[in-house]
């Protein structure tokens, strides 16, 4: 079952221009199944199934583990474009600081570019 938007076919775009299913993404009551809950959706919505039947598994643990993370994913999005954002000085770092900040903005630029499909 797929979420489309107003019959358009796509998926509805996010706060950041993405056009993932909006979070927050949960771990199921299977742990190893992550969720989404969309408004007017009687049932949560299969992100992700980090345990699925017919595959040998992984540790229950390490199953888990994969879940929480994907969870995270869209919460840890959002953080990154905000922290850019809140970061953002203007002009070139003049401090040691400033140079870490600068680092920091340009790896996070090429995680958000990865996560989006840019890069």
């Amino acid at each position: 079952m797929s979420h489309t938007s107003q019959g358009t076919g796509k998926a509805p775009k996010t706060a950041t221009g993405m056009t993932h299913t909006p979070g927050p993404w949960t771990t199921g009551a299977r742990m190893t199944r992550v969720e989404a809950h969309p408004k007017g959706w009687r049932v949560p919505m299969c992100i992700a199934d980090c345990h699925p039947e017919g595959y040998p598994p992984d540790t229950e643990e390490e199953c888990v583990a994969n879940a929480r993370l994907i969870a995270a994913a869209p919460a840890m999005l959002k953080l990154l474009h905000d922290a850019i954002t809140q970061l953002d000085f203007g002009g070139e770092p003049r401090t040691a600081i400033g140079h870490a900040i600068r680092a920091f903005q340009q790896q996070a630029g090429k995680v958000i570019a990865h996560a989006e499909g840019r890069g």
